[in-house]
């Protein structure tokens, strides 16, 4: 227990500047402002960044004289990516009793999802996170990722850390169910939107397995079908937000004990014979939204993912504990049968 107050009472992690040199000027975050990635999105209007221009907006520049021709190339090219002074971060370091405590932990990961508004950009993230996490906190977490987007960490770090804590709390009662040894078939019915694409897929899954994990799954259809890497952590995530909610199900006993089969004579086929369709719908499949139809998606996204953490939360007696006496106090894994 001593160990483990240690670990959390350590301080914030602090910026140190890299020595002038190679590497010690950067442009990640403000190429990540740019809106080439799902993580920062420009709630304004895009500034040009160079390329061609549409076809209707071709200019003549036989007809303008020589400032004009260079102002306008200055506004077509766009500005410059700004440069900034890199920074190290002051990580934490643990000693080898610590990592080794921390290694015999079982890995208990749970979706978490970042939503915030920042004016002109929109941070959107979703990663995962370890109940059983013992090196690193929230505050830690969010204070390093503040730094390496380059905002500001004393307004948005805080909200990040307790959006983290408060995912925890609502899905822990779940997660740390285990269910009984057998195969517990279930339906995930996959849809998810990535910057202007939308993913949908339909798969089985057994949800007693430990040997195929979401993050498999998610790396081999990225490879399959030659997706960018934002769809990796993407894919991932958004299954285990689907088996937390299907788990919760199976654990209130509100799965179908039995699949629909239409094989002939009751034969053992399985649920995905389908003599019409020839089982198209179990397939994935990838489309472009328009703007119109990427925010009507997010809102009822972020609606359903508010009302799967309110049902989790409801779910067991520790829904109800603060997130500092689920770290202290040792956690006990329930067995359902």
């Amino acid at each position: 227990m001593s160990i483990r107050r240690s670990i959390y009472n350590h301080s914030i992690p602090q910026q140190l500047p890299i020595r002038k040199g190679q590497a010690s000027i950067t442009t990640y975050s403000s190429r990540l402002k740019t809106g080439v990635t799902a993580l920062l999105v420009p709630q304004g209007p895009l500034i040009s960044t160079g390329g061609t221009l549409p076809r209707a907006a071709k200019r003549n520049y036989a007809e303008t004289d020589d400032d004009d021709l260079e102002e306008r190339r200055t506004e077509e090219e766009g500005a410059p990516m700004k440069s900034r002074q890199a920074f190290m971060t002051n990580h934490v370091y643990h000693t080898e009793e610590q990592l080794e405590k921390a290694a015999e932990q079982p890995e208990i990961l749970i979706p978490i999802r970042i939503n915030l508004d920042m004016g002109t950009y929109r941070l959107s993230d979703f990663f995962l996170w370890n109940l059983s996490e013992q090196l690193i906190t929230p505050e830690q977490f969010s204070q390093i990722m503040c730094q390496d987007l380059d905002i500001p960490p004393h307004t948005y770090a805080p909200q990040i850390s307790q959006a983290i804590k408060t995912q925890i709390e609502e899905y822990a009662p779940v997660a740390t169910i285990d269910l009984p040894a057998g195969i517990q078939n279930v339906i995930v019915n996959l849809s998810l939107h990535l910057a202007k694409h939308l993913y949908e897929d339909k798969f089985e899954w057994d949800l007693a397995s430990a040997e195929f994990t979401p993050e498999r799954f998610a790396r081999t259809i990225v490879e399959d079908m030659g997706l960018s890497g934002e769809f990796y952590p993407a894919i991932a995530h958004a299954i285990y937000e689907v088996l937390i909610r299907l788990k919760k199900e199976a654990c209130e006993g509100h799965l179908p004990a039995e699949t629909d089969n239409d094989a002939a004579y009751g034969a053992d086929a399985g649920c995905r014979v389908d003599q019409e369709g020839l089982g198209d719908e179990w397939a994935p499949s990838l489309e472009e939204l328009t703007q119109e139809e990427i925010e009507r998606r997010e809102v009822e996204r972020e609606r359903n993912i508010r009302r799967l953490r309110r049902e989790t939360a409801k779910f067991g007696d520790s829904a109800d504990r603060d997130y500092n006496s689920f770290l202290s106090s040792k956690r006990r894994r329930k067995t359902m049968f």
